[in-house]
């Protein structure tokens, strides 16, 4: 015979309560974690994810086009192509844009006003597009920067080439680039 006792019953009854408790205790500390996470996410650091995401859709290169030299009819050069060295600097990929500038200053003996310029500069642009430091360094400061690379992070050294006109009486009809267009060869045959 089976023995009903309702002290047993009462007592499994609670324990199986407590049991309900606890375990809907532990799903709301998670649910209120997870949902916590999703705003600290999507709040407080909303700023760093869509630039990431930007970073990640859009990739802007500026690319010189590849530009032949120009001779004229006797063989002398008009127009050519020569290599210069630039330091750019890319202000996400640095994490204390001061501390770089300050080491750069010493560097390439930067002058403040152009740092303020740069400074500004960096503040209308988007953090991960390149900033031009110096455009024409000497093959010394190119030099030093590399060697000094590895304490400058986000400063990027680029052999780049740009455009010289060693004759400047042609250099405006030279460095004219687009389709001849009707009028242009009506002026001609005249």
């Amino acid at each position: 015979m089976l023995n009903f006792n309702p002290s047993n019953i009462v007592s499994k009854s609670r324990t199986i309560g407590r049991r309900m408790f606890l375990i809907s205790a532990v799903k709301g500390i998670v649910i209120f974690g997870v949902f916590a996470r999703l705003v600290s996410l999507q709040i407080t650091e909303s700023n760093k994810y869509q630039s990431l995401s930007d970073r990640n859709r859009f990739r802007e290169w500026k690319l010189a086009p590849p530009r032949g030299v120009i001779k004229d009819y006797f063989g002398k050069e008009l127009a050519t192509n020569e290599k210069i060295y630039q330091l750019h600097v890319t202000p996400e990929n640095s994490d204390n844009i001061e501390g770089l500038f300050f080491k750069l200053k010493n560097i390439l003996n930067l002058k403040e006003a152009k740092i303020s310029s740069l400074k500004r500069k960096i503040k209308k642009q988007k953090p991960w597009e390149p900033i031009i430091i110096s455009e024409n360094l000497t093959w010394s400061e190119f030099s030093k920067i590399n060697l000094y690379l590895h304490e400058l992070p986000g400063a990027e050294p680029i052999v780049s080439v740009a455009r010289v006109y060693l004759d400047d009486t042609f250099s405006h009809t030279l460095g004219y680039v687009s389709k001849v267009s009707v009028n242009d060869l009506k002026i001609k045959n005249i």
